[in-house]
């Protein structure tokens, strides 16, 4: 038998939205992905006991058992939503040609908000020996994108779930499916001051990089009678958005302001959004593609002065996610990209 490489690895997904933990059958092939890290996270150890004699031990017993998974890969527009459903909660989409979908980060997690989308995560080969693990319930916990200039978007996730077995479920046959990118090239950014709307003053030929992360902090429940987790509990959100940007006349002066030293928590304060897009004549089936992020952050970390990029003159701005009255909340993403269901 030839010796299996990763390069024939694929990672599907199915999902479950409503019975948390339960074994469901793989319905997408997962595409853009670049690693994927399966691990069995089991709590064991040796019987602690005196017996007269100094062996290691004479009983082992497992405690606890549960799975984690880590992902990572590119952000397509076709792809996306899947990671945003399971940080923000299942969107609807509208009953038009350009599939939109939006998010808004639940302040409560109220049965009436849209819930987060549970996965069965399968990774494995059909090829040779036919490699597989599964991991039921897969859920979120914390999502981190970074983009930069002359470059993809990238993205890594990473989850909890049930357990990490080669008996929960197997790989479909599904096949590979058109995605478009989302690149640096296409982006915009947008500053503003906390009482504008978001999106209102354009920056342009500022920014270098991002990096949004997201932390949910959910975390798995196991009563008394279960080895495995039943369920899993919502946490108190942890979020940052770091902008490395050029020291433009407008980044001085915001630059500027937060240096001060008596500075105000208002004057830290500021919505971001970042922008992607491409035009219907840059897409294979003529639907406009564009996925936007929307921050509310206050800099509660000064910036240095100053950075280099290239040898251009930079700061580092780190913005902590802060509920913004105009906003509603503290992050919205809105996703367009032609596809009605996913599957």
């Amino acid at each position: 038998m030839p010796t299996p490489i990763s390069e024939l690895m694929q990672l599907q997904a199915g999902t479950n939205d409503s019975d948390w933990g339960t074994v469901m059958a793989l319905s997408s092939k997962l595409m853009g992905i670049a690693t994927a890290e399966f691990t069995p996270a089991h709590t064991a150890e040796m019987l602690a006991e005196i017996r007269g004699t100094v062996h290691p031990g004479y009983v082992s017993k497992v405690n606890h058992v549960e799975g984690a998974a880590k992902i990572s890969g590119e952000v397509t527009y076709e792809d996306f939503p899947y990671w945003l459903d399971a940080a923000l909660g299942t969107s609807a989409v509208t009953a038009d040609t350009e599939s939109t979908r939006s998010w808004t980060a639940s302040p409560d997690w109220a049965s009436s908000d849209p819930q987060p989308k549970i996965f069965t995560l399968g990774y494995g080969s059909t090829i040779g020996s036919a490699q597989y693990v599964g991991m039921p319930g897969a859920t979120l916990t914390k999502l981190v994108v970074k983009g930069e200039t002359g470059a993809n978007l990238t993205f890594d996730a990473e989850f909890f779930g049930k357990e990490v077995a080669s008996s929960d479920g197997s790989l479909a046959a599904l096949s590979d499916r058109a995605v478009l990118p989302v690149l640096g090239a296409s982006g915009s950014l947008a500053i503003d001051v906390s009482s504008d709307a978001v999106g209102t003053t354009a920056v342009t030929a500022t920014a270098f990089s991002f990096e949004l992360t997201i932390d949910t902090k959910r975390a798995p429940v196991t009563h008394l009678g279960s080895l495995v987790p039943q369920g899993y509990k919502h946490g108190k959100f942890e979020a940052d958005l770091k902008l490395v940007v050029e020291m433009t006349s407008d980044m001085v002066t915001l630059f500027n302001q937060v240096i001060d030293p008596n500075v105000t928590s208002v004057n830290a304060q500021r919505v971001v959004q970042l922008s992607f897009s491409v035009t219907s004549d840059a897409t294979s089936d003529g639907t406009p593609r564009s996925l936007v992020f929307q921050f509310a952050g206050v800099m509660l970390e000064k910036p240095v002065a100053f950075g280099d990029k290239d040898g251009v003159v930079t700061a580092e701005l780190m913005f902590k996610g802060i509920y913004n009255a105009v906003m509603g909340s503290w992050f919205k993403a809105t996703s367009r990209n032609g596809v009605a269901v996913l599957p």
